[in-house]
């Protein structure tokens, strides 16, 4: 390389560096970044710089893209255990489950005391592998470290305890601690008063069990008055939205795009939108297992629909007529 090139990549790097500095937008630095990618030499520590904050600016949105960029990371370094982390996040984001999971193993081999490279790999065993019991070692450290000042670590970890629990009940003690904790620090968070309500209710009804003296006759009257497809006013169905979005959070994360898939699915079932479309049963646990698989359709793992009936005490049976319901509906519409 010529020596004016060489000074050309120098005052371009510290252009980046400085608009790094002053928390330019990403519309200001991103081409900044493009174009010291394409002066620097590959391998030196200004192409490394572009692609490490390019791999950041597109973990979500083109999460194959950020997985080239961190891919010449770890060529030159690697022994970089935040470049695994966001390999991690990128593979998420694509649907790639199992490559996740190698990327934060790794990540915390080589940094095991991160507090957030815990919770991402927690959350994924949770949510994603549906293995609770393995997941709670990682998302209570996790919680120890972060769970005061981040809502969603303490969400993550509340939700984990409180599945754990449906295998070994004696972890129901530290889900109620750990509700008390998680409400005083974090009050007004949605997700965690949500939560709230369905750990303190009993167990047989949280399990879709009728409760203790309650005749079959009188199930069916509840459960048809749960299932009631009436319109509800805009302040109770706000409350409704808040349970089924509360309990997709708590199953399958905000994060990558199974969530953006339920989420999306939502948005289109949700009055105005589905004004002439299908009517919804206002039993939160059973819309938010329907939208679940119908947005799990196409990626790995695929839930069935008796692993959904477990996760969210829901028969089965009543999760594939709903499915069915939500398919049709948008195939109409051409989702």
């Amino acid at each position: 390389m010529h020596s004016d090139e060489s000074s050309a990549v120098a005052r371009l790097r510290q252009m980046v560096e400085e608009a790094l500095a002053a928390s330019r937008s990403r519309k200001v630095v991103e081409p900044l970044l493009e174009r010291l990618l394409s002066m620097a030499p590959p391998g030196s520590h200004a192409a490394l710089l572009a692609h490490r904050v390019l791999a950041e600016y597109r973990l979500f949105e083109h999460p194959w893209r950020a997985l080239l960029h961190l891919r010449q990371v770890l060529k030159a370094h690697p022994e970089d255990d935040a470049a695994y982390a966001m390999q991690g996040v990128a593979h998420v984001a694509s649907g790639n489950l199992y490559a996740a999971a190698a990327s934060f193993r790794r990540a915390l081999q080589l940094a095991p005391h991160n507090p957030w490279y815990h919770h991402n790999y927690g959350h994924l065993l949770d949510v994603a592998f549906n293995q609770p019991l393995r997941a709670l070692p990682h998302l209570k450290q996790a919680y120890a470290h972060e769970g005061k000042k981040e809502a969603e670590v303490a969400l993550s970890y509340l939700s984990c305890l409180f599945r754990a629990s449906m295998e070994e009940p004696k972890l129901r003690d530290e889900a109620l601690k750990v509700l008390e904790e998680a409400l005083a620090f974090h009050p007004s968070h949605h997700g965690i008063r949500a939560l709230a309500r369905s750990i303190r209710m009993p167990s047989a009804q949280a399990q879709g069990q009728p409760p203790h003296g309650t005749t079959r006759s009188a199930q069916r009257k509840r459960h048809a008055k749960t299932t009631s497809t009436k319109p509800l006013p805009d302040g109770e169905f706000k409350k409704y939205e808040e349970q089924v979005l509360a309990l997709l959070r708590t199953k399958i994360g905000q994060e990558g795009v199974l969530w953006e898939a339920a989420n999306d699915l939502w948005k289109r079932l949700a009055p105005p939108s589905n004004a002439q479309g299908i009517a919804l049963p206002l039993d939160a646990p059973l819309v938010a297992a329907a939208l679940h698989r119908c947005a799990s359709i196409g990626r790995t793992p695929k839930p069935s629909f008796a692993s959904l009936g477990r996760l969210y005490g829901i028969p089965p049976r009543r999760i594939a007529r709903l499915v069915r319901q939500i398919e049709e509906y948008v195939s109409k519409q051409g989702y």
